[in-house]
């Protein structure tokens, strides 16, 4: 690879890549500084400037114009050229032989950070982490190797990748929601999103791919109510009833319906449904860890699709009036979105929902995640958009999330 300082000032112009698996960039030329922004191996910057001192001043290439990343980096972590898994793999097999593990395993960080989806990768990564006594490093290799990370999921809505729910190793669903106090490892995916390597999942159910740079270098919070029209709760709102709730932001995306997550996941695809194991599907629903009852038909359209009807019922505040929601739930054999429209819910709301379900492999077994985006529209004209995400596993009750994401009441 050709280091930034050997280039010659004609070739500056063109972009530069980030060779290290992760670097900081920072608002100036010197190790205190403030940081700006983490960058991902592989980002494309443009050289602004480099000093006397070895730093360099770039731009981050292929960012919305509204939403620009600047800073410094140091000039011997940027190349003329992007990394390559091969050249890492090439990288690797050099280094162990010339007697550096520390080289190695530095190009093994790469190669994960790059594309983590070949097992062989986080075994070699291991081995190089365990040969320099690198503990918390094992931990990391092998919680991946034994599905015991914790699974982070994002849907891209309206050019935005939005955090959703987590997956815990135990199977637990966390919708990632901050309300005024901190959600149960909400804060520490913001402060790491950037570091993650994320995977998309198209809206097609085409296959998975990591994503390339660095679109999340810089995650924030937004508020999730009442980005719509104000409501007949008045010009202010709900009063502050839901004015605490906020949503993680990863950053920019545009394949409208993506599913994000921190794992590649296999699209899921169902043989033809025999009655019993729909019934038993239906049983895990009805035995729901969440607040409410779920029950329902089972409805089989064809041999490829099966759809359950689940009924979500609770009461509104305690001691307030009974409520009841219907929802389906989609099981197709292609893998391919699956989208409903209908009327649901006392109030005869309308209903648009798409439902894209994974293979998702636990500590304990496999288990089957949907991520079903619905947009909901009252009678009176209030309006909004959520995301459900629906967790079964091999006799335990169903796990539900469900987020909010957009609506202009409460």
């Amino acid at each position: 690879m050709t280091p930034l300082l050997a280039l010659s000032a004609a070739a500056l112009a063109a972009p530069g890549y980030v060779h290290a698996d992760l670097a900081n960039l920072r608002e100036a030329p010197a190790q205190d500084a403030a940081r700006v922004a983490r960058v991902r191996v592989n980002t494309a910057v443009q050289v602004l400037q480099i000093d006397s001192a070895g730093w360099a001043e770039v731009a981050l290439l292929d960012r919305p114009a509204e939403h620009p990343v600047q800073g410094w980096i140091r000039a011997d972590l940027v190349g003329a050229n992007p990394h390559t898994v091969p050249g890492l793999r090439r990288e690797i097999a050099d280094a162990w032989d010339a007697g550096q593990p520390e080289a190695a395993l530095r190009a093994a960080e790469r190669v994960v950070a790059l594309d983590g989806r070949d097992p062989a990768d986080w075994r070699r990564l291991r081995a190089l982490y365990r040969e320099v006594d690198d503990d918390l490093g094992v931990e990391r290799a092998t919680g991946w190797l034994d599905h015991t990370d914790t699974v982070h999921v994002a849907v891209c809505r309206a050019g935005r990748a939005e955090l959703t729910a987590s997956v815990r190793a135990d199977g637990q669903l966390l919708p990632m929601v901050h309300e005024g106090q901190e959600r149960d490892g909400l804060l520490e995916v913001l402060s790491q999103a950037d570091a993650m390597t994320w995977y998309a999942h198209p809206s097609d159910g085409r296959t998975a791919t990591p994503v390339q740079g660095s679109p999340f270098a810089t995650p924030y919070l937004a508020e999730v109510w009442n980005d719509g029209p104000r409501t007949p709760w008045g010009s202010e709102g709900c009063s502050g009833a839901c004015s605490s709730e906020r949503i993680v932001v990863l950053g920019p995306c545009d394949d409208e319906g993506a599913v994000l997550a921190t794992r590649p996941l296999s699209a899921h695809l169902v043989q033809a449904v025999p009655e019993p194991q729909a019934e038993l599907l239906l049983d895990q629903a009805a035995r729901s860890s969440v607040p409410g009852e779920l029950s329902g038909p089972v409805t089989r359209l064809g041999d490829d699709l099966m759809m359950i009807y689940a009924t979500e019922s609770g009461d509104s505040w305690p001691g307030g009036p009974a409520w009841s929601d219907t929802r389906p739930l989609f099981v197709d054999a292609a893998g391919a979105p699956v989208r409903w429209q209908g009327t649901a819910g006392p109030w005869g709301m309308s209903v648009a929902s798409e439902a894209l379900w994974f293979d998702l492999m636990l500590p304990e077994g496999p288990a089957l995640l949907g991520v079903m985006r619905s947009q909901f529209e009252e009678p009176e004209g209030n309006a909004g958009e959520g995301v459900d995400l629906w967790l079964f596993r091999e006799d335990e009750p169903a796990d539900i999330a469900e987020v909010l994401l957009s609506g202009s009441g409460c």
